[in-house]
């Protein structure tokens, strides 16, 4: 199944119209998200398979890279929402190795 971008409540896209690549993936301690152009107040959401909400992380400067720290969380598989201002939701499948 492809991996959805919903950038607006009516629209749906597909992973390669997202404003921003998440890497690497599968990913160890870390990752990276990184937008095509500047971003600023990035809210970044990390869920479980359980839908439960295990990292929020929120970033106020201006960056193409944001990179989140996993570290915390065990091996499997999780749902990483990125929201800023500047291009909306992105929702990507995020592997934890």
């Amino acid at each position: 199944l492809p991996i959805c971008v919903v950038s607006q409540l009516n629209e749906l896209n597909t992973i390669a119209d997202s404003p921003c690549d998440v890497f690497p993936n599968p990913a160890g301690n870390s990752v990276a998200i990184k937008f095509r152009n500047p971003s600023s107040d990035v809210l970044i959401n990390v869920y479980d398979a359980m839908g439960r909400m295990v990292i929020e992380k929120e970033f106020n400067h201006t960056n193409t890279t944001f990179r989140l720290d996993l570290s915390s969380l065990p091996r499997g598989v999780y749902m990483l929402n990125v929201h800023s201002r500047e291009y909306g939701t992105s929702m990507h499948k995020l592997i934890r190795e």
